[in-house]
């Protein structure tokens, strides 16, 4: 048995069943995103790009080249979506001199956990206030992830937080 001061959970699209006897019923469910690897074809970008219109993300580096983005809601579904995996292939195929490298090395998904509110849920569990709770961040985990492990280290050093957050707390869903 190990003892801690604070427990955090960050369990991300997993996190409704994991909260859910803690007393939160977490409005949450998957949004399984797609990406397709290659190796790196000749001419590739030399910057990521976002091509908006055909909702594509492109993203080269030294040997490799991921095609990404997309988002269905099919729960926690284990197959790939050769649909969805296709439209990523004709969406760069507009844009691209090459939207595919050389060697398929990985098509591949993951869920996103999408809260129903757009908000994510970040702080202390209302009935357990020594469990933190940091998730829902949606299609924008990376992009949240330094202000929320901020926003989780000003609450465990019991400091004034680096913004306003209450609208995140998972007091909302006890």
């Amino acid at each position: 048995v190990r003892r801690a001061d604070w427990l955090l959970l960050a369990t991300g699209a997993w996190s409704p069943a994991l909260l859910r006897p803690l007393g939160i019923k977490l409005p949450m469910q998957p949004g399984k995103g797609y990406s397709i690897t290659w190796s790196r074809p000749e001419l590739a970008p030399q910057r990521p790009l976002v091509l908006a219109e055909a909702s594509v993300c492109v993203t080269s580096w030294e040997d490799g080249f991921r095609l990404g983005s997309t988002m269905e809601f099919s729960g926690y579904d284990t197959t790939l979506n050769r649909v969805r995996l296709d439209a990523l292939k004709r969406g760069a195929a507009d844009y691209l001199h090459h939207s595919t490298g050389g060697e398929l090395r990985e098509e591949w998904y993951g869920w996103r956990p999408m809260m129903a509110d757009d908000l994510p849920v970040i702080g202390a569990l209302p009935k357990h206030p020594r469990v933190l709770f940091a998730g829902g961040h949606g299609m924008l985990g990376v992009s949240m992830s330094a202000t929320t492990a901020q926003l989780v280290a000003d609450h465990i050093a019991a400091r004034e937080p680096c913004m306003e957050a209450s609208a995140f707390s998972p007091a909302r869903f006890a």
